[in-house]
This record gives C-alpha cells, sequence and structure tokens, in this order.
C-alpha cells in the first residue's frame, strides 16, 4: 500500500487518530508499522492524535523491538490509550494523568507528551508513558482513579511530586539504546 493510498484509507475510514504496530510477517522479520491494519482496525489501542506524533509512534514501533512490544501488550488488555501532546506539570515532559475513562466495555487512559517530533527523546519518552499505561492495564481490577493511586502507591516510588516506576524507566532507557544502536549502525554503513 502507497503512503498515498495509506493516507486515503485513514481518511476515508474517518479514523484520524488511530494507530496501529504490529510486526509484519516473512522471513525477514523485519519491524514495521501496519497503517494498513489501522484501517482495517480502528478499534486499535494505541492512537494519537496529530500527524507528528503518529510518526513518533510509528518511527518507534519501526525502529524498536521494546517499543513494539509495549503496543502489543496493551493490545492484549482491554484498554484503549489515546496520546496527544500537552502539558504535564511537576516539571516532567511527559505523564500519564491518573484518570481512568470508559468507552463501552474498554479502559481509556490517556498519555501527554511534551512535543511530537520523531526523534530518539520523543519516542523513548512515548515507551516510557506507554509502559506506564501497561502497568494499569495488565490488572483488570484498576478501574478507577483511586485504584489507579493505589497500584502506583505498590509498585513505584516518588521523585518530589511525581510516582515513578523501576519498569517505565528501564523501557525508556532500553527503547533509547535501541534507537542509538541503531543509528550508529546507520551511520557506520554510509
Amino acid at each position: 500500500m502507497t503512503r498515498t493510498e495509506r493516507t486515503l484509507c485513514v481518511l476515508a475510514s474517518g479514523v484520524a487518530l488511530a494507530i496501529v504496530c504490529a510486526r509484519e510477517s516473512g522471513a525477514s522479520e523485519r519491524i514495521a508499522t501496519s497503517t494498513d491494519a489501522a484501517c482495517r482496525e480502528p478499534s486499535s489501542a494505541v492512537r494519537v492524535e496529530g500527524t507528528g506524533l503518529r510518526a513518533t509512534l510509528t518511527a518507534g514501533c519501526e525502529q524498536s523491538t521494546t517499543f513494539l512490544g509495549i503496543v502489543r501488550r496493551i493490545a492484549g488488555t482491554d484498554g484503549i490509550v489515546y496520546g496527544k501532546v500537552g502539558k504535564c506539570g511537576f516539571g516532567v515532559r511527559s505523564c500519564l494523568p491518573h484518570t481512568v475513562a470508559f468507552i463501552v466495555d474498554r479502559r481509556m487512559l490517556r498519555i501527554l507528551v511534551a512535543n511530537d517530533n520523531a526523534d530518539v527523546e520523543a519516542i523513548s519518552s512515548l515507551a516510557h508513558e506507554l509502559t506506564h499505561a501497561w502497568e494499569v492495564l495488565r490488572n483488570p481490577r484498576i478501574r478507577t482513579h483511586s485504584q489507579m493511586l493505589l497500584l502506583y502507591e505498590q509498585i513505584g516510588y516518588h521523585r518530589g511530586l511525581v510516582v515513578e516506576t523501576s519498569e517505565a524507566i528501564a523501557a525508556g532507557r532500553q527503547v533509547r539504546a535501541e534507537l542509538l544502536s541503531r543509528h550508529m549502525t546507520t551511520l557506520a554503513l554510509r
């Protein structure tokens, strides 16, 4: 499917926010985004607002097996994660606000990110926040703001007014390492 066809497909389906990351079948085991899958699956688990953030999500899925794994784990839950550019407060660049909403029988979480550049910083930051979403969504009993706060008191630790988890920090660092390694390999081949 060409880039124009994918764009038309997304526009025609009315799913401007949806995108799914999936591994392409075949012997090469190449990681690929499947914008065409977003056309077939408008109920995708990770949805983003805006072309810049969509490019960030796409680049993460294409360039990092860890990032793709996080997206796949989220897809295996009853959750939907919406990402958009926004301000978090507390001096952090991106965050998962501690709110749970519902769309029919699916839990919905929001992620706010400071920028939508498809660069190493933005991709690793998105991976970090998607890991926080996974921490919530992997437990089907987390259905309220209070339960979410209690979860983070159990699995997280405080950094000032922010609660952080080792799992999210490790995921962000791993994605960053994969992206930098890929970039260095590309430079070495030139």
